[in-house]
């Protein structure tokens, strides 16, 4: 049997890279924002029609076509602008605006964007084509929805080998990581690469300012330390004073030469320096022994680092294992369900035409596009029946197609 177009289509596909370029957000993301040591001001919010996010204290943020390191910035600076003093910021994707799949499927709408994500995958979330013959539709949504079970774990997996790298670096004490060796291609890896990056600067960084705040104390105390000894030395000489003429006095007043009044006076001139002098000391302790519970805490807060680094690495690892255990399956599933398509492909056919339509900015853009077309957050994929009487599935090439000839088929070039 000669090889379906489809597994040609797909094996070109294999060679893309797709966008690698850091996502701009846009109206319908949601992020989440943490502000390090301020609850109050972080939280998740969904970027507005205008394309901003509204915090506490500072307001309306204009984040639209904004990386989440520009994100990051502008919100820092707003709250160092008489707000707070060296304020951390962290911002991530919660949630990214959905895709809409209208035309020629059983269930046209919107559906949720995930990351890899295909028209083919597209195609499976609205029902597969509304034109198919019931046999045949449950065959394509069969291998549809095994096409994206098979790809949702691809993309989980290289998703999770980057941030086993990027555990591994920190469990090393490494302050940034390289990307992992990929056998499945390039494709999304430096977005996930830069994402994980922006995590693990913004973990160093915070278990920086903690060490930095608890190491600031330390000579302060010193200081304070020296000054309380100091109070000691001097109101020990003042106590020894006071007892040298005390002892005269009392010598004074055996010969009837001194008033008892004065030497009464004395006593408690006596009595008042030795609790002084007993404060003071007891000061120096406690100083010295808050720089020790200091010293406790410095090992704390590096140990409690490594301890969560070392517990999201074990996490990491096992999820890992399970996806890759369940990996062979999806992909021999995807396999036998191509086939089964690939056999049933002997019926009258129907020609369908793809477009993806793109809103970058203010701009649209209206793409062509094959099965293997990667999407975008916001695309709408528009599946249009443009012929009837013969019959094929999404992003096969027909034998209508294949009998127009090269210069008629060149009008309708799949997007890459």
């Amino acid at each position: 049997m000669a090889a379906c177009p489809l597994v040609v289509e797909r094996a070109a596909a294999q060679g893309t890279t797709g966008a690698q370029g850091i996502y701009r957000l846009a109206p319908g993301d949601r992020i989440t924002v943490t502000v390090f040591g301020q609850t109050d001001l972080s939280g998740d919010f969904l970027i507005d029609t205008a394309g901003s996010i509204s915090l506490p204290l500072i307001g309306a943020v204009q984040v639209s076509n904004l990386t989440l390191p520009e994100i990051e910035g502008r919100i820092t600076e707003r709250l160092a602008d008489g707000y707070l003093r060296r304020p951390s910021v962290s911002a991530r994707i919660m949630e990214l605006r959905p895709i809409y799949v209208v035309g020629n499927v059983k269930a046209p709408g919107s559906y949720p964007y995930r990351s890899g994500m295909s028209v083919m995958s597209a195609i499976a979330l609205g029902g597969g084509p509304g034109s198919a013959k019931a046999l045949d539709s449950v065959a394509l949504a069969d291998f549809l929805t095994s096409e994206e079970r098979a790809s949702t774990l691809e993309a989980t997996r290289r998703a999770l080998q980057v941030k086993k790298a990027r555990l591994e670096a920190q469990t090393k004490g490494a302050r940034s990581f390289d990307a992992p060796a990929n056998g499945d291609g390039d494709r999304g890896l430096a977005a996930l690469v830069a994402s994980e990056r922006e995590v693990m600067e913004f973990q160093v960084k915070s278990l920086d300012r903690q060490l930095e705040i608890l190491r600031a104390q330390i000579p302060l105390m010193w200081r304070e330390m020296d000054a309380v000894r100091g109070q000691a030395v001097a109101e020990k000489r003042q106590l020894e004073m006071i007892q040298l003429r005390l002892d005269d006095n009392y010598k004074l007043l055996n010969k009837d030469l001194a008033v008892r009044s004065t030497v009464l006076a004395m006593e408690r001139d006596k009595a008042n320096s030795q609790v002084n002098l007993s404060k003071f000391q007891a000061e120096a302790a406690h100083l010295e022994q808050t720089m020790g519970t200091i010293d406790i805490r410095i090992l704390e807060a590096q140990n409690l680092y490594h301890q969560r680094v070392m517990t999201e690495l074990q996490e990491t690892r096992t999820k890992l294992q399970e996806i890759e255990s369940m990996l062979p399956t999806a992909r021999e599933t995807r396999s036998v369900k191509l086939n089964q398509i690939s056999d049933a492909d002997d019926a009258d056919d129907v020609d369908r035409s793809i477009v993806v339509v793109r809103t970058t900015g203010r701009q649209v853009e209206m793409l062509p596009a094959s099965e293997s077309t990667l999407l975008e957050p916001g695309d709408v994929v528009r599946i249009t029946k443009i012929q009837t009487g013969s019959r094929s599935f999404p992003g096969m090439q027909t034998r209508t197609a294949r009998e127009r000839g090269p210069a008629q088929a060149a009008t309708s070039q799949p997007l890459d």
